[in-house]
């Protein structure tokens, strides 16, 4: 029944919202990144709608998006034999689909089946609800229509050359994107690891940020670039430390080579980005990163296509969300258990624990300011000494402890460890490794 107002004016209802679970815990195990638990859940004898779902969420956990494609296409077709009768296998197709609208390439497809999927359960979810003023999971909110004639990301030309691209020593308070300088003793002589980029004819920093799943542009950055937005909301991007977002969104560059001029090699063409005014920093996320196929981070310098031979049989995990958020995530020995370690090149910390990690000896809290995506904030820690990996390569180290900090990982890995490690990624065949120095 709807009410009214102080003044006689009738209020629209809230939204009904159109609440769907798979039954078998593939969301719950997609949005915790647990690829193994979601290979094990697609191979069990499912329901073919059901079974796909879980293969698409598999692949797209572990980024590898063109199978997960495959899978959800199977997916939505099976869905819409069956929609008048049970609209959920399309609805469940809607959190894979919030995911791919943020790091696939081609947002093009993705808008087109989102819309394909949208229109198809409309009229049945009206029929059960009797309304049609309800929420379609993880796609109630965005423009659809917009995104229909973005061009698709061109990839890089496929080459196996060696790059070496150079890490850039930039001062934050020196820098154009902040306005004033993170105050904490342990971290403001700690840089953020920045690389040069050329974005259309316009050349100039950008962040090399493991821990961002999309590429973004400050203003700063998109309007010299003369890169610009379109008016459509595009995404919210989420702080972990607060929960707070900034609103941004999506332009389209013709051109873009991580490096900067010198590196044509790996220069992508037609590239949607993330436009956000409120951002202070631009920086050069996983969609792009992961498509770069192998390489070695060290501390001073990223080598693309290393030649050397490296011994490296763990396997690379990226982990995805529901929500978009995709991550690296690292195995190592910490106080002699093996963990896994968020890669977030973006953070100019060591190593830190967020909320789900089980660790001792905290000390009293403190307090400081770091840089973010939204500036310069306030943020609360505890501190405490770990033991990294064994043996000849074990060290002793202090890290911190953030009780508010929510991640896929129970630790974090930031730019400041390159002095101790080396990280080799191989994304083309799935490898990764910590490698001490």
């Amino acid at each position: 029944m709807s009410t009214t107002s102080a003044y006689g004016q009738w209020l629209a209802p809230p939204p009904k919202p159109v609440t769907v679970s798979d039954g078998h815990g593939i969301d719950v195990a997609m949005k915790q990144g647990k690829f193994e638990q979601l290979r094990e859940l697609a191979a069990q004898n499912l329901a073919p709608e059901t079974q796909e779902y879980a293969w698409a969420a598999y692949y797209r956990s572990i980024l590898d998006l063109k199978d997960s494609d495959a899978h959800l296409n199977k997916c939505l077709a099976i869905g819409r034999s069956l929609v008048d009768r049970n609209p959920v296998p399309l609805l469940l197709c809607g959190s894979l689909l919030a995911g791919n609208h943020y790091i696939q390439g081609d947002i093009r497809g993705w808008a087109m089946a989102a819309a394909d999927m949208s229109y198809a359960v409309t009229p049945t979810i009206t029929r059960i609800t009797k309304t049609s003023n309800f929420v379609l999971p993880g796609i109630s909110d965005i423009p659809l229509e917009n995104y229909f004639h973005v061009p698709s990301m061109l990839p890089p030309p496929s080459s196996s050359k060696t790059l070496i691209i150079p890490r850039q020593r930039i001062n934050l308070e020196k820098s154009s994107s902040f306005s004033e300088k993170a105050k904490d003793g342990v971290l403001e002589d700690r840089l953020p690891y920045i690389i040069g980029v050329q974005i259309n004819d316009a050349t100039g920093p950008i962040w090399f940020d493991t821990g961002a799943s999309s590429t973004v542009l400050g203003a700063f950055t998109a309007t010299p670039s003369h890169v610009k937005e379109l008016p459509s909301n595009f995404i919210r991007l989420n702080n972990p430390f607060d929960g707070q977002t900034v609103q941004s969104h999506l332009g389209v560059a013709a051109k873009l080579i991580p490096g900067g001029k010198d590196f044509q090699d790996i220069g992508f063409r037609n590239v949607p980005l993330v436009i956000s005014s409120e951002s202070k920093v631009s920086a050069l996320g996983m969609n792009l990163i992961s498509r770069l196929g192998s390489m070695l981070i060290e501390n001073d310098q990223i080598v693309i296509h290393p030649r050397l031979p490296i011994d490296c049989e763990q396997q690379l995990h990226v982990a995805s969300e529901p929500l978009g958020s995709d991550v690296i995530l690292l195995n190592y020995l910490i106080n002699g258990k093996n963990e896994e370690i968020m890669l977030d090149t973006g953070d100019n910390g060591y190593l830190s624990a967020g909320s789900s990690a089980s660790i001792k000896g905290l000390s009293q809290p403190l307090s400081a300011t770091r840089a973010t995506f939204q500036g310069i904030e306030n943020v609360h820690y505890e501190t405490t000494e770990v033991t990294l990996g064994a043996g000849a390569h074990a060290l002793k180290r202090m890290i911190r402890y953030y009780p508010g900090r929510k991640t896929v990982a129970p630790f974090v890995m930031g730019s400041a460890a390159l002095a101790d490690f080396n990280v080799f990624l191989d994304f083309d065949h799935g490898k990764a490794c910590l490698l001490p120095k």
